[in-house]
């Protein structure tokens, strides 16, 4: 899914610009002479490459490093063996994602003088461990079905309005909807933990009341059904 290529004559873990546009990049995390998450590192710390979708896909279910860069709305993971519709799926999440943060900025630059050189929303280190942050708060509430975002936004000392406005900026997804991917992506991990035995317990453990509509979401977002994990 990179519509460009590595360089051959200069460091051959940078992307460099070719007659392709690159939209969203793939990796695995086990490959030769660094891994994935180097990789990974080396993209984000490129200006120019930082604002890209980045797809990590690892065979191991308990990686718990797999946290320590990967930002919903901004990066994803899959976990090996995969289905293509699944794979499919969250590519087109994502993309749907970064398009709305491209918009965004695009619009943002149009109404700046003299405008955007270039058009590419870009996600800082300071911002990247904001968004973690809010993750974390985020995670700590899952269980509650009833979950206020004001209440969040409260913890990271902004109004909701300030708080929304800035969510959006960086993952080009209301507060709602951020919310949805945190407990989607929980429930994920823990249908793989093999933790709870049936759908109804991983629904409620991420602050979903209602089993059907968590399976028709989950299924939306992943392109397989959760009750497939449990096997």
């Amino acid at each position: 899914m990179v519509n460009g290529e590595l360089s051959k004559d200069r460091d051959p873990f940078i992307i460099h610009h070719s007659s392709f546009t690159i939209d969203l990049i793939i990796s695995d995390l086990m490959m030769p002479v660094m891994d994935g998450f180097q990789f990974l590192e080396k993209v984000k710390s490129d200006d120019r490459w930082r604002h890209l979708p980045f797809i990590m896909l690892t065979a191991k279910v308990d990686d718990k490093a797999k946290l320590r860069a990967l930002r919903v709305g901004v990066d994803d993971y899959l976990t090996k063996p995969f289905v293509e519709v699944e794979l499919k799926a969250r590519i087109e999440n994502l993309l749907h994602n970064y398009w709305q943060r491209m918009e965004m900025f695009s619009q943002n630059e149009d109404t700046a003088e003299g405008g955007a050189v270039e058009n590419r929303p870009v996600i800082t280190r300071t911002d990247a461990e904001w968004l973690e942050e809010v993750e974390g708060k985020l995670t700590k509430y899952l269980p509650e079905a009833d979950l206020k975002m004001e209440r969040v936004a409260a913890e990271m000392f902004l109004s909701h309005r300030q708080f929304s406005r800035k969510l959006k900026g960086l993952t080009g997804l209301t507060p709602s909807q951020y919310l949805k991917e945190i407990r989607l992506n929980r429930s994920k991990e823990l249908l793989l933990s093999k933790k709870y035995k049936t759908i109804k317990e991983v629904a409620s453990a991420v602050g979903f009341t209602d089993a059907r509509h968590f399976s028709d979401l989950f299924q939306a977002h992943f392109g397989a059904l959760p009750s497939g994990f449990l096997r």
